[in-house]
């Protein structure tokens, strides 16, 4: 019966196969579509999970942050040392809650990078 649903050709290794088959029929499924098919959905929820505590993290180390009481100061010293603004200038409290976010994200993208490396 056709099907007005998109169709993707994929390519797997023998063992990725077996690995698929072995999936299938330990899941009682009664195709290959409907055991990739599950495996994507596992696979795609278990990125959700990642991002989703990758936000927590962020969320925390922001916490945390504020907790020890970054200090202006600190920024505007790395910000004077790297030529960014002139020395002795204001940074404003939108400038310090961006400086924030943007030092989270770093932390967060390294953080991230260091659980693939392990």
């Amino acid at each position: 019966m056709p099907t007005e649903k998109p169709r993707v050709t994929i390519t797997v290794s023998k063992e990725q196969l077996e690995e698929i088959e072995a999936y299938r029929f330990g899941n009682k499924m009664k195709n290959q579509t409907q055991a990739i098919l599950s495996l994507v959905r596992l696979g795609l929820d278990e990125l959700s999970k990642q991002e989703r505590t990758i936000i927590e993290k962020t969320s925390d180390a922001y916490n945390g942050a504020s907790e020890i009481g970054v200090e202006v100061a600190a920024f505007r010293s790395i910000l004077e040392k790297s030529n960014i603004v002139k020395p002795g200038s204001d940074i404003s409290q939108s400038d310090l809650e961006f400086l924030k976010g943007m030092f989270l994200a770093l932390k967060a993208h390294f953080e991230q990078r260091n659980e693939q490396l392990k």
